[in-house]
């Protein structure tokens, strides 16, 4: 078994290409395997078989959430899995590192949301409102705890998380 990493929103556990605890998660493939007969492919991208690492590395629909994030976090993940470049960041603060951890985290589960939306609605919500929603729910915590902690952070790099 894949040794996890918990992540800052909550208790979300991720691991390699299988995230978040892929054995739970009730992907398409998933319950093709106990006997629920559906369609199998993607509700977000309607290219591919859904599974759980289709869905959080592979689906256009979450790539295009990703690069949103990067973005706005100002991250590079080109190349590596979240999980990995997680383990591995390197960062001059605690705050920042927290807060792109709180960032990706958010993005694992809207993106889940968008695709029960998807699933229960038959509509999908374009990228962009999604990372919105993960935008304010960043901003929301760190503004949370920016009241109780007191970080020394690059006031421009928090100040561009806020106003992005």
């Amino acid at each position: 078994m894949a040794t996890p990493i918990i992540l800052g929103m909550g208790k979300l556990i991720l691991y390699r290409r299988g995230m978040p605890g892929c054995k739970r998660i009730l992907t398409k493939d998933r319950l093709a395997k106990f006997g629920v007969q559906t369609d199998d492919t993607c509700f977000l991208c309607c290219n591919a078989l859904e599974t759980c690492a289709h869905l959080y590395y592979d689906c256009a629909f979450s790539a295009q959430c990703l690069q949103l994030v990067q973005q706005w976090l100002q991250i590079n993940l080109q190349g590596t899995e979240i999980v990995d470049w997680c383990i591995h960041m390197r960062c001059k603060s605690l705050l920042r590192k927290q807060i792109i951890m709180a960032g990706l985290a958010s993005m694992v589960y809207h993106i889940w949301m968008a695709r029960n939306k998807c699933r229960l609605e038959g509509a999908v919500d374009h990228p962009r409102v999604v990372f919105q929603q993960i935008k304010r729910d960043v901003i929301l915590r760190v503004s949370a705890r920016l009241g109780v902690i007191k970080h020394k952070v690059s006031s421009s790099w928090l100040d561009h998380v806020r106003t992005f």
